[in-house]
């Protein structure tokens, strides 16, 4: 259902959805014929019943667009929980998968490999360690602490973009993030990962 939402919100017009549109629309004729009805009592049983029909389904798609929000949410909150990523970050993120024609599970995987990736290269083992050198990224700050996943995967992020070699990008991302390396890079499409920050928060999703 998440996906439903950014889907609506990548459709957006003016802040509202085709699909939120239609909603009001039904439940506004629906307001207006129950006006008519009460005034006159001139409406027939079966255009009673198709006026509650209306109403009903009116309902029944705001009942599922609220569930689908709740559903991101929840979404965003356990994925911030077992990478350590921020949840802005992260909702950039699924805009950026979905808007591609991806599902942002495909790159969950890989996401909620990378606190523990740091933390090997920061021993100086593991498969990301020469990525990582590669790219210039270290894990831990100034002070030697490890820095947060946060940082690190924009940081990492921005600077495979910037590689040219199609080859040399993909090699890397999949040291760093496993099968979902290709897919991030699929999802960013060359675009800065806080593009799609902004987006994301501009719409509230």
């Amino acid at each position: 259902m998440a996906g439903d939402v950014i889907k609506m919100v990548i459709a957006l017009d003016d802040k509202a959805s085709p699909a939120l549109k239609k909603v009001g629309d039904s439940t506004e004729a629906a307001g207006k014929a129950s006006v008519k009805s009460a005034k006159g009592f001139k409406m027939s049983g079966a255009a009673m019943a198709k006026m509650g029909m209306a109403a009903i389904a009116a309902a029944a798609a705001f009942g599922k667009m609220i569930q689908a929000l709740a559903d991101s949410r929840n979404e965003l909150i356990d994925t911030s929980t077992r990478t350590g990523l921020a949840t802005d970050t992260i909702a950039g993120l699924r805009l950026a998968a979905e808007g591609s024609g991806m599902q942002f599970s495909a790159l969950a995987a890989g996401l909620q490999q990378l606190p523990k990736r740091m933390s090997d290269t920061a021993k100086g083992t593991g498969e990301a360690l020469d990525a990582f050198d590669a790219l210039s990224v270290s894990v831990l700050d100034t002070s030697g602490a490890m820095r947060s996943s946060d940082e690190v995967l924009k940081e990492t992020l921005s600077k495979l973009i910037a590689i040219e070699s199609p080859t040399e990008k993909a090699a890397l991302a999949t040291e760093l993030f496993g099968k979902a390396g290709t897919g991030m890079l699929q999802a960013l499409s060359g675009t800065e990962l806080q593009e799609f920050v902004d987006q994301a928060e501009r719409f509230g999703v």
